[in-house]
């Protein structure tokens, strides 16, 4: 039996390091987790990352206003840069089996993509 694929084109306009670290860690190439497409809520289907993802992302530094409490109690603020990227990334996904299964009464595996935010 052949293998399903399903890419993704995931276009951002604000994802920081942080966002972009977690990002990279969420979608390693080989590990297996539940897909569940926002087109299709109620069931999901066992997927993979097929290789790494596809990044086409250009960075910006952005000047950002933080809120910061001295030992005297007083809050401050304090201007610091940091850097955001924008661009689209690319997924491909790789179902092995061709079944999709019913959500109801279901007991989600470790880690489960959501394909609505990914980054968070």
């Amino acid at each position: 039996m052949k293998a399903n694929t399903l890419p993704f084109l995931l276009a951002t306009d604000y994802m920081t390091q942080n966002n972009l670290d977690k990002f990279k860690e969420w979608f390693r190439p080989g590990v297996e987790r539940d897909l569940v497409l926002a087109e299709h809520p109620n069931r999901y289907i066992r997927a993979r990352v097929s290789a790494p993802p596809v990044m086409n992302l250009m960075p910006f530094g952005e000047h950002v206003t933080m809120q910061m409490q001295n030992s005297n109690g007083e809050i401050t603020e304090q201007k610091t840069m940091t850097t955001i990227y924008r661009g689209d990334i690319t997924l491909n996904f790789v179902m092995d089996e061709p079944y999709w299964t019913g959500i109801l009464n279901y007991m989600p595996y470790p880690g489960r993509i959501a394909s609505d935010n990914p980054a968070d």
